[in-house]
Parts: C-alpha cells; sequence; structure tokens
C-alpha cells in the first residue's frame, strides 16, 4: 500500500514543471495517465526511446520523472478524441496541465468544461506567468522567469567569487530554477485541494506560476558572509584539483574550523571587516591546497567541522550517504543495460514510495486504458485508423 494510491491524475503537459509535479505524486502511489498529442511533423517522432521530441537524448530506461505513468496519445482536436477526455475525466481525480492560457479551453477540454463531467475535478494549470496579470501571454523559459523573479539579479554573486562579490553581472544560470520549485508548490496545491475536497465535496481550479514560484524562493541580497568574501563561508580548491565547501557561518563552527587550521588568532574575527577577510581568505586558500579534498573531509569528521566535499554528477552517484539514503537507484533493462535514476527523497515508514516501472514508450498504454474504459477492441481499432489516438 501507498500513501496516494487510489487517486488518478491526467497528465497534459510535456512541460518539466507540471510533468514533474505528476512524477513526485506518481512515486507516491497515484496513479498518473499522460494523455500526449500526435507527434508534430515538424518534430522528430516521439516514439524514439533514444531522442525527445526536441531530439534531446534520453537517457537509458527514460527520465525519472516519466517513471510511474502510463501513456495515452489523444488528438484532442477530433470529437471522438473529446468524448475519451471526458469519460476519463469522470474517473480521476485531478488533471494537471503546462500548456499556453487559452489553448485548452479552445480545445474544450478546459477546466469549466471538464468540472461539467466531475464537479468534484482537481484543474491544476501550469504556465509561466499565470492565468492573471499583464504578462499572461507573453513567452518565456526559465532564464525569463528568473529574470522577472528577481533571482537572476544575484546569479552574479556566487560562492568564490572572490575580488568581485557583489558587482559581477548577471550569469545565465546553470540550473533550471523554476523546473526545482514549481513541482513542489504543484504538489502541494494538488494535495492541499484533495484534502479540501475531503470537506467541500467540490473540486477547484489551481493557478500555478513559474515566476510566481521563483518570486517566492528567497531573493533577499546576501550578507557578505554567502557571497563567497568570507573564508567562513567558501569553496576551496585541494591539493588534487578537487573542491571542499566550508560552511562554518556560526562561532562555534568558525573556532573549530581555526583550531583545525592552526589559526586560533582568527577566532575573533569571523565578522572582520573586508580587508582582514580578504587576508583570511587568501591564508585559508594556500591551506587547504596542501591536502587532498578526501583527506579534509576524514579529518572534518574528526573534528565536527562544518564542511563537505563538492561532488561532481557522477561523485554523487557512489557518495556513501547517497547510497544509505536508497538516492540512486539502478534497474536492469530488457537490452540488458541499466538504467541509473534518482530515488524517491520523501521516506515514509508505512507507506513508502516506489518505482513500479520505468517510462512507458509514446502511447504504449494507449489500448489498455481504452479498454478498462470500456472501449471493444474494435472500437479501439477505429479510433487509430480516425487518428483520434495512436
Amino acid at each position: 500500500m501507498q500513501a496516494l494510491e487510489g487517486y488518478r491524475i491526467l497528465e497534459m503537459g510535456t512541460f518539466g514543471p507540471a510533468t514533474q509535479a505528476a512524477g513526485l505524486l506518481a512515486d507516491l502511489g497515484m496513479e498518473v495517465i499522460r494523455i500526449e498529442p500526435p507527434p508534430h511533423p515538424s518534430r522528430s517522432s516521439t516514439t524514439s526511446r533514444e531522442v525527445d521530441g526536441d531530439g534531446i537524448p534520453v537517457p537509458p530506461g527514460g527520465v525519472p520523472w516519466q517513471r510511474n505513468k502510463q501513456s495515452l496519445v489523444l488528438n484532442l482536436k477530433m470529437p471522438e478524441a473529446k468524448e475519451i477526455f471526458y469519460n476519463m475525466v469522470s474517473k480521476s481525480d485531478v488533471v494537471i496541465e503546462a500548456n499556453r492560457p487559452g489553448v485548452l479551453k479552445r480545445l474544450g477540454v478546459d477546466y469549466e468544461t471538464a468540472k461539467r463531467y466531475n464537479s468534484k475535478i482537481i484543474y491544476c494549470s501550469v504556465t509561466g506567468y499565470g492565468q492573471s496579470g499583464p504578462y499572461i501571454h507573453r513567452p518565456g523559459h526559465d532564464a525569463n522567469w528568473q529574470g522577472v523573479g528577481g533571482m537572476l539579479s544575484l546569479s552574479g554573486i556566487s560562492l568564490g567569487n572572490f575580488g568581485n562579490p557583489r558587482n559581477g553581472p548577471p550569469a545565465m544560470p546553470s540550473r533550471l530554477v523554476s523546473h526545482h520549485t514549481t513541482p513542489y508548490y504543484c504538489a502541494i496545491a494538488i494535495l492541499t485541494a484533495l484534502w479540501s475536497r475531503e470537506f467541500t465535496l467540490r473540486g477547484q481550479h489551481l493557478d500555478i506560476s513559474n515566476c510566481d514560484a521563483v518570486v517566492a524562493v528567497p531573493n533577499s541580497p546576501p550578507r557578505t558572509i554567502f557571497e563567497g568574501g568570507s573564508p567562513a563561508w567558501n569553496v576551496y580548491e585541494t591539493s588534487d584539483g578537487k573542491y571542499i565547501a566550508i560552511g562554518a557561518r556560526r562561532h562555534q563552527e568558525w573556532e573549530k574550523l581555526c583550531r583545525l587550521l592552526n589559526r586560533e588568532e582568527y577566532i575573533s574575527h569571523l565578522d572582520a571587516i573586508e580587508s582582514k577577510q580578504a587576508a583570511m581568505l587568501q591564508d585559508f586558500s594556500a591551506l587547504f591546497k596542501s591536502r587532498s579534498r578526501d583527506e579534509w573531509w576524514s579529518l572534518f569528521k574528526n573534528h565536527h567541522i562544518a564542511g563537505a566535499p563538492v561532488n561532481d554528477l557522477e561523485e554523487v552517484e557512489h557518495d556513501p550517504q547517497v547510497k544509505a539514503r536508497e538516492m540512486m537507484l539502478e534497474f536492469d533493462l530488457p537490452e540488458g543495460t541499466k538504467a541509473i535514476q534518482y530515488g524517491i527523497p520523501i521516506k515514509f515508514s508505512m507507506t513508502p514510495g516506489k518505482v513500479k516501472y520505468l517510462a512507458q514508450s509514446y502511447g504504449q498504454n494507449t489500448a489498455s486504458i481504452l479498454t478498462s474504459l470500456g472501449y471493444s477492441s474494435e472500437q479501439i481499432n477505429s479510433l487509430k485508423a480516425s487518428g483520434a489516438v495512436m
């Protein structure tokens, strides 16, 4: 038994945050059916297991956020496909979609239409700027939402940006912030709406904006200690060319670090003026190059230092803490190779999450889903022949 068994989500959005939110809930037991459109003629076929619709390579076993989901291909421009959608809405709990505002209304599968078939449906719309405001119809991607939300203005302030910690120009982000924050807001919103439904017996429309999610990230300008200009809060290169991260922001942590490095004279200088901090930073930079990263990591354990190795992505897979927490999982694939995916970060003592199966191929479950809805083999073949389903 999983915590969210018994709930069904219809996912209509190949766009990152929406599909990742559905993936989070699928890992915890929700049944997720991806309603995918027929492949666009201008794109490579999405039936390929090697590249996605944009031609981007897909790892073996598919991307983790598509696991535990079934795939149904519907051409929602056709009346027959709309009827299938309405049938499914009547038997589902949640719809999550990531289309431009107004697109699904024109297709006749928006919230106002869906709730006619199921007044209890939770309908979650995930868009760049939300369903209201002057930017509602503007196109955009993560860098644009970070720009409006203020996050991009801080991206030039990086750990170790010694010499110009404050006034560097904005740098293009290496991580898609909205893609890693919006899914959690979506999941929280859906679970909250489902809980509310227990009392109201009514569904509702959830309006989630990627830009809102960026604005909600704590964005206040960092103080000196967080800017990378402080020796107590910095990244240092070690003798083997790797890096160690120091986070000794509290006085007791700073004191332990200074004693380990035989720099007791610095203990009272945690909040020193910048000129002194620059000198300490140069001193520490030389000191940390005297040992390898793993040697420092071992010393930190024995002396309770607030520091940690800076793992590259390959090293994360083999980190003993990550392995102990089952945060990297290995799966055998039919062709004899293996897939490595991240695990489930929420641990339940009684109803744990589970990877039941990896990403399904494009339209792999169309026939079985339609059969479960009561369609006969003849009807399914007719729908396929008409192009309503694939």
